[in-house]
């Protein structure tokens, strides 16, 4: 029987210190636990600030963006996939979405063309989200030991 993963729970502070310390390190692993913490930071500053002014919305937007995409690259080496299948699904993305824009904008609009378009926007949400959710390789993988980034 192998044995159990070890314990990777990151406190919620630690976890936003660790994603601002490392913004510009895509290398080494995050956990589950320090992932969801930073998600649930960015989430709530999203939900909050997105009452107020448009400037500060921005602001915080500008400001999440790097440590954001660092820690989902991070996330997703815990779990032995490489970023570039993390470019793959924003470039899907967007590709998807500017079909959709394209495609609401004509006069004529098929409505399962929409549906079709509208479900292909989700995979790649639903894959990303899928694979945050994941437990982390046990041991070491390609990306390095199971060890919080920033705590070695």
């Amino acid at each position: 029987m192998p044995s159990p993963p070890p314990n990777r729970f990151v406190p919620p502070y630690t976890a936003v210190r660790l994603a601002f310390q490392n913004v510009f390190n895509v290398s080494g692993r995050t956990s589950r636990a320090a992932f969801w913490w930073f998600a649930c930071l960015f989430f709530v500053g999203a939900a909050v600030l997105g009452q107020l002014d448009p400037m500060v919305r921005n602001a915080f937007y500008i400001l999440m963006f790097f440590p954001a995409v660092s820690v989902l690259i991070r996330r997703l080496h815990d779990v032995d996939v490489s970023a570039v299948l993390f470019g793959l699904i924003v470039f899907l993305w967007y590709v998807f979405a500017f079909i959709l824009a394209v495609a609401l904008s004509a006069v004529y609009v098929n409505s399962v063309f929409i549906v079709v378009i509208g479900v292909a926007l989700a995979a790649p949400i639903l894959v990303s989200a899928k694979l945050c959710a994941a437990q982390g390789t046990p041991g070491s993988n390609r990306f390095g030991p199971v060890v919080e980034a920033g705590l070695q």
